[in-house]
């Protein structure tokens, strides 16, 4: 790879470098930005729909209680239920007044009439069997209970026990307090409590009111009343309709007890199946405020340790017919009731909330990709830009680098060319090299004239040495001779030794065998085996006999590398 294309590649590659850390950093910044938006609009909006939530409770609330304190009020229950009282008495009063006339008249017995009568009020009811009457009679100090179609036990016994005294009005006993009540006139109301006959009651004794009536041919007094909780009930009945009906958007109020261990539904407009059953259902295990509960327990539990309290969960979104639809995000607002024990709630679904934060973050995303685009389309043009730019700044820097090239390259071709020079003068790096270049190949050219000399003058020393001189590698391969030592063994030039094995310069394999114990010895042992009587067989086929000696041969680290040998003629015996 050229030196221009070095520096156009590594200028691409800050470039690009510099350029992805931008990005990253833009990206941190852009995306953490987003976070922090998307952290404010969901805090904001979630305080909105908390208050929007509360407000909403608040008001429903104040219905219901304002509903339920007129509904218990003494007032509101003799006026509205006055007139039905009335008008079960004037029934009763006239079916009564029948059986007084026919005793009268003498056409059956008193006691007959008064048993016929008694007969005759306590089958009536009214309320689905939970309203009836009863006669008791106008004796002092303590009346006498006549007839009670839910207690028959007291019948004919003096009504002076002590859980009688029950009455509101002032504490008396409410059976003396109705005999005093009706003797300046017919009709009267007591307030008082008493069990109410189905099990049903919201207390072991239930506010009542009744409104009795004197009948003075028999010394009777007939009463019958209603249950305020039925009152209220019926008022609430009321008032839960109204409260199923109000919309907002999609959204409605729900009412549910506080039960324990798992509440029941009071009213539920989308749910209607739900209500008065107990909320224990599989569906409604879900992830409650983090935490994985029944949801109407969780309301319930926040309800009575707070008042009132918020839950985020996931719930089925209406659809346009009111049916639940997919499930979603949502948040809801509850409050308890303690009057009755009830959790009035309302929520929000709050997926919106998200598709906002969902829009704050892709439009962050727009811009991420917006601003890569941009700095992808600047690196590029920086990068033509500098590739140009060192495209025609280089040169001046790439010549002479390429002129060094060449001349090494020369140089290690043939040494001839070490007589050259590059001849630059700058005073830049680049002069500096070629300076030192320059020096450099005039010592090396000064050297190896020097190693030319030496070698010519060893070479001339060799060849006039009377005996035959080698030298072999550790791998017994001949490295050189001398003049005598080719013509002893018929070669045309000591050159040509170079790279030969004994083999080659045609020994028979008995003396080859000998030379190389006798090498491997001296590269085993490291020791000289000197003037040792030996006799070879030239390439003619004569046998010469000589005196040879093995010298280690050790580079300048003092590694041994071969094996030198002296061979010297002996004359023929």
């Amino acid at each position: 790879m050229t030196l221009k294309l070095k520096m156009q590649l590594a200028i691409s590659v800050a470039v690009l470098v510099s350029s992805f850390v931008l990005v990253q950093l833009a990206m941190y910044a852009i995306r953490s930005q987003a976070a922090v938006d998307a952290a404010r609009i969901r805090a904001e909006k979630t305080a909105q729909v908390k208050q929007d939530l509360t407000d909403k409770v608040n008001t429903v609330y104040a219905l219901i209680d304002a509903q339920y304190h007129e509904a218990v009020d003494e007032r509101y229950l003799e006026k509205r239920y006055g007139h039905r009282l009335r008008a079960i008495l004037d029934v009763a009063g006239a079916a009564l007044r029948e059986h007084i006339r026919r005793a009268e008249r003498g056409e059956i017995p008193l006691e007959r009439a008064k048993r016929e009568a008694i007969a005759t009020l306590r089958a009536m009811r009214f309320d689905d069997g939970k309203g009836y009457l009863w006669i008791n009679t106008v004796g002092r100090p303590y009346p006498k209970m006549v007839m009670h179609p839910v207690l028959p036990q007291l019948e004919g016994k003096v009504l002076d026990s002590p859980e009688f005294t029950w009455a509101k009005n002032d504490g008396r006993n409410l059976f003396q307090v109705a005999v005093d009540l009706t003797s300046g006139r017919a009709d009267g109301f007591i307030r008082y409590t008493w069990p109410e006959p189905d099990g049903k009651a919201l207390a072991p004794h239930m506010p009542k009111v009744s409104r009795v009536r004197r009948f003075e041919e028999w010394g009777w007094i007939v009463g019958t009343g209603i249950y305020v909780d039925e009152a209220v009930r019926e008022k609430l009945a009321e008032t839960t309709s109204s409260v199923r009906s109000i919309r907002y958007g999609s959204e409605y109020f729900w009412i549910n007890t506080s039960d324990a261990p798992v509440p029941r539904m009071v009213m539920h407009p989308i749910r209607p199946e739900l209500e008065d059953q107990l909320l224990d259902r599989p569906e409604f295990e879900l992830v409650v405020n983090g935490r994985r509960q029944n949801l109407f327990t969780a309301f319930r539990d926040i309800a009575q340790q707070h008042g009132e309290g918020l839950a985020e969960y996931v719930w089925p979104r209406p659809t346009a017919s009111g049916t639940p639809g997919q499930p979603a995000a949502k948040l809801s607002f509850v409050k308890l009731y303690r009057p009755l024990n009830w959790v009035i709630g309302t929520g929000r679904h709050v997926d919106d909330i998200e598709a906002s934060i969902a829009q704050k973050t892709s439009e962050a995303e727009v811009q991420v990709t917006s601003l890569v685009h941009r700095i992808a389309i600047s690196s590029l043009v920086i990068i033509v830009l500098a590739t140009l730019g060192v495209s025609v700044f280089a040169g001046a820097l790439t010549r002479p680098l390429a002129q060094l090239v060449g001349m090494a390259r020369d140089i290690a071709a043939d040494e001839k060319h070490l007589s050259r020079r590059i001849g630059l003068r700058s005073k830049d790096e680049i002069g500096e090299l070629a300076s030192g270049f320059d020096h450099m190949a005039g010592r090396l050219e000064q050297s190896f004239r020097h190693v030319r000399e030496q070698e010519e003058r060893l070479r001339s020393v060799l060849s006039t040495i009377p005996h035959s001189i080698y030298w072999k590698d550790r791998r017994s391969v001949f490295l050189g001779c001398n003049d005598p030592f080719a013509k002893d063994f018929g070669l045309p030039s000591a050159e040509s030794i170079i790279g030969k094995t004994d083999a080659q310069l045609g020994l028979p394999q008995a003396d080859r065998q000998a030379c190389a114990a006798r090498d491997a010895d001296v590269l085993a042992s490291g020791q000289a085996l000197l003037d040792q009587r030996e006799t070879l067989r030239n390439p003619s086929g004569s046998e010469v006999h000589y005196l040879v000696s093995r010298v280690p041969l050790r580079d300048a680290a003092g590694d041994l590398i071969g094996v030198l040998g002296v061979l010297v003629a002996l004359p023929e015996p």
